[in-house]
């Protein structure tokens, strides 16, 4: 069996998509646009509550206009036209390699999917996997902790994807709520580490991660490994 440990599926970007209004997700996106420098663009990005237009464009870019002139950022493949992946065409990009099974992530950008994905599985269970999303940067509190108990006794996801917090650190005590629900759960936990401006500020990241693992005894499988200009 082949197995694609790292898929997507997703509604067009331009909703809610789990979100309270489309408004406030398009709000988060122009969030990571703006420090999208990694990524191809043209014009110059846009701060995260400037006033530039903001919107989901097609063929893969977001759009927006600022000093007179019409920007972009190409943040997916043009195949992706609409900005959306329906797990229809995930199933089909799956038959045409030879995948039998593919294990769907979240992100923020994508939207707040928890519900979404459970009904993809729903659908085709002998396909597909997903795992659960809260937010990472009040994990601790009790609403998110009750949703992160929902999305695994009552939807059936099957794991924790947790994209790394600037702040709080991830050795935060706050934490540690978290952890041991993880550990009640017996799911386990999907960590991206996230882009840093420097070397050692990722080998402090990898440095703090090693240490919850160990003493929370998590099942941790790690994405993000960065190489920076000074490694």
């Amino acid at each position: 069996m082949i197995i694609d440990i790292h898929a997507h599926a997703f509604p067009p970007l331009s909703e809610a998509s789990g979100y309270h209004t489309s408004e406030e997700h398009l709000k988060y996106i122009q969030k990571q646009a703006s420090v999208s420098t990694h990524m191809r663009f043209e014009g110059e990005l846009p701060r995260p509550d400037e006033d530039v237009k903001f919107r989901v464009g097609k063929y893969g870019k977001f759009e927006w206009t600022k000093g007179g002139r019409d920007c972009f950022l190409r943040y997916m493949a043009p195949a992706i036209v609409d900005l959306a992946w329906p797990p229809e065409n995930m199933l089909a990009h799956m038959d045409w390699v030879g995948v039998d099974k593919a294990i769907l992530y979240q992100g923020h950008i994508y939207g707040r999917l928890n519900d979404y994905l459970a009904d993809c599985v729903k659908k085709w269970p002998d396909r597909l996997v997903a795992v659960a999303q809260i937010d990472e940067s009040r994990a601790w509190e009790e609403d998110q902790l009750t949703e992160l108990k929902r999305s695994v006794s009552v939807l059936g996801l099957k794991g924790l994807y947790f994209e790394m917090p600037q702040r709080p650190n991830i050795d935060d005590e706050r934490f540690s709520s978290l952890w041991n629900e993880l550990q009640n759960l017996k799911i386990p936990l999907m960590l991206e580490l996230g882009r840093r401006s420097t070397a050692e500020q990722y080998l402090e990241v990898v440095s703090r991660t090693i240490k919850v693992m160990k003493k929370h005894d998590l099942k941790t499988i790690i994405f993000g490994i960065q190489k920076t200009s000074n490694m």
